[in-house]
């Protein structure tokens, strides 16, 4: 038997479920938090470090790597979402 005949053969049946949804999408409505201008918060972040003059191993060996080495204390920072960029004189670490 497909779902369109047991629908319309057990018509109580269906007007109760459809009731019941009808039901829990209203108090749904009602209970549900709501906001002009909803909290949203986007774990990541973007660390930018200027060392003017400094060549990119220098820039690696005294910043990039003691940044990460800081941020990666924390146990929401994991190095699989985490990537740096090196230049001559900067440094962006970007985590997610």
């Amino acid at each position: 038997m497909n779902f369109v005949k047991a629908s319309l053969k057990n018509r109580q049946v269906t007007i109760t479920v459809f009731l019941m949804m009808f039901a829990f999408g209203i108090y749904s409505l009602i209970t549900m938090p709501r906001r002009e201008d909803p909290k949203i918060t986007i774990p990541a972040g973007l660390v930018v470090a200027y060392f003017p003059g400094a060549d990119v191993t220098q820039v690696e060996d005294q910043v990039t790597s003691k940044i990460e080495e800081y941020l990666f204390q924390f146990e929401e920072v994991r190095k699989d979402k985490t990537y740096s960029i090196t230049a001559e004189g900067v440094t962006e670490i970007h985590v997610w």
